[in-house]
């Protein structure tokens, strides 16, 4: 025995004394011991595996017994999600019945817009990959570890096709500076100077959403008009429809612009290709762009169009820093005395075209 202990590895002995230490062990192997037959070892090794495989078989039947039971009261998982939507956002002012319908409506049979994107959608873990090509506003060029990194997305794609499905698909882990970084490292406001334009302006309520001038664009030509329109403002007020209920990564699906005179709503889901033209504009430290919780529209932009903002102004922070409580349907309420209605919050934004009551 001493002989055999001193042939085993670490390991092995290690193994040795932790199960020497267990009573059961112990007497189980003292009993094999006991009742051991030279000529029966093939029989008790066939015992052992008819015992091992009856162990197996009945835990196998557990298991499908109790999937079967877990079946019979089996959740509807879409309604128990618009449930969980629908107490977050109860105290909302809407009408009965209808949050639930709006989600519902194209439940079964919308067409996947992903389906049509020029860009593919990639839900895989690979790193992501800034789409910008050519920056707009550029104080310096685009940083060359970005080239690098498309550049290796590139090659990657041409060798996974099926990258959209690739949920192991390789990180490259190379960093990348924010595109932009630079211009917003170098924007320089002039508060004084803002203060006296800002104390200049006259302050009027909003126009009746039937009084305002009004466009939605969806066609290039429209795009390209709306870009000469915009151009000559100092400021826009911006927000964007995200689809994220059936969706993994979600999408963007419409963006509301307006200016002082006018409003736009754009379709992103058509012109999703194209709207790298914004960052004309969008990256122009002369024009401000109002945003209300932006952290997300940001990403987004950057995701969905590789759009990017320099000279930011979210109401939502300068809400905070005034101490009042931060949601728009608050300032709304406080500044303007318009109660915000939030029955389509939850709406399917994909719908085209969209119903009227959206």
């Amino acid at each position: 025995m001493i002989t055999n202990l001193m042939k085993m590895t670490t390991r092995e002995r290690d193994n040795y004394e932790m199960l020497s230490k267990d009573s059961g062990v112990r007497s189980s192997l003292v009993e094999k011991f006991i009742n051991f037959k030279q000529g029966d070892v093939a029989s008790n090794t066939f015992c052992y595996v008819v015992d091992t495989a009856d162990d197996l078989m009945e835990t196998a039947n557990k298991n499908v017994d109790k999937y079967i039971r877990e079946k019979q009261t089996e959740v509807d998982y879409e309604k128990e999600i618009e449930k969980a939507f629908a107490l977050k956002n109860e105290s909302a002012p809407s009408v009965p019945g209808k949050t639930s319908e709006i989600i519902s409506r194209t439940k079964h049979y919308l067409l996947k817009p992903q389906l049509s994107f020029e860009r593919k959608v990639d839900n895989s873990y690979f790193q992501f990959v800034p789409m910008i090509r050519h920056k707009e506003n550029a104080l310096t060029q685009l940083h060359p570890r970005i080239k690098q990194l498309q550049t290796e997305y590139a090659e990657y794609l041409k060798k996974n096709p099926k990258i959209e499905y690739d949920m192991n698909a390789s990180v490259l882990h190379i960093k990348t500076p924010h595109p932009y970084e630079d211009e917003i490292e170098a924007l320089n406001i002039d508060w004084n100077k803002m203060v006296e334009e800002v104390s200049a302006i006259t302050s009027t309520l909003p126009a009746a959403v039937t009084e305002s001038e009004f466009a939605f664009i969806d066609k290039l030509e429209q795009l390209d008009q709306f870009m000469i329109e915009i151009e000559g403002c100092k400021e826009l007020a911006i927000d964007l429809e995200y689809h994220s209920y059936r969706s993994y990564q979600g999408f963007t699906c419409l963006m509301q612009l307006s200016t002082r005179e006018k409003d736009y709503i754009i379709d992103t889901i058509a012109l999703r290709s194209h709207l790298h033209v914004l960052n004309r504009v969008f990256t122009d430290p002369k024009v401000v762009k109002v945003l209300h919780g932006s952290r997300y529209d940001i990403q987004w932009l950057q995701k969905d169009f590789g759009v990017y903002m320099v000279n930011l102004f979210d109401t939502g922070e300068a809400a905070k820093v005034l101490g009042l409580k931060a949601s728009l349907a608050n300032l709304l309420k406080h500044y303007c005395d318009v109660t915000a209605n939030k029955q389509y919050q939850l709406a399917d934004w994909r719908q085209r075209p969209l119903p009227e009551e959206m």
